[in-house]
């Protein structure tokens, strides 16, 4: 049966993940208001779950650096 651990990443691999994914959420903000507004909830929730993934990420490497 194949392993199913996760790689560790190392803290520098995090930070760069946190860094794509903080770009990636002001670029969807930045387009908020050129979207229909049926569009802009969508944006919104897309914005809110990367953002929890950076919260996520930030938790672990704050535990990892004490």
């Amino acid at each position: 049966m194949p392993s199913t651990n996760t790689p560790v990443q190392t803290p520098s691999e995090i930070i760069k993940r946190i860094a794509g994914y903080s770009n990636a959420v002001t670029a969807l903000l930045e387009t908020y208001d050129m979207l229909p507004a049926a569009d802009q909830a969508d944006i919104l929730a897309v914005a809110s779950s990367m953002a929890d993934d950076i919260a996520r990420d930030l938790a672990a490497l704050v535990g990892g650096a004490a």
